[in-house]
């Protein structure tokens, strides 16, 4: 089973690569989770549009999300 890296993203030569996959194995939503505290820039902004758009076209569900994450300094402090 493939286990998501980012830094190691999947290909074809990867052992778990299904080349044929069966309809449970097919991406059946596409979700992009940024940081409200953050402007998105235009260029991005018209990446997501056509990302989106491919995305409908395949019948996948789409969603964004921006969410704004408060971090605790005292996680810090304990864990330092």
């Amino acid at each position: 089973m493939f286990q998501f890296n980012p830094l190691s993203p999947l290909n074809t030569r990867h052992p778990s690569f299904v080349v044929r996959p069966q309809p449970s194995n097919h991406i059946h939503c596409l979700a992009f989770v940024m940081d409200a505290s953050e402007k998105v820039q235009p260029d991005m902004l018209a990446r997501f549009k056509g990302i989106r758009k491919l995305a409908m076209q395949l019948g996948w569900l789409y969603m964004m999300c921006k969410i704004l994450v408060f971090l605790n300094d005292i996680l810090f402090k304990k864990s330092a």
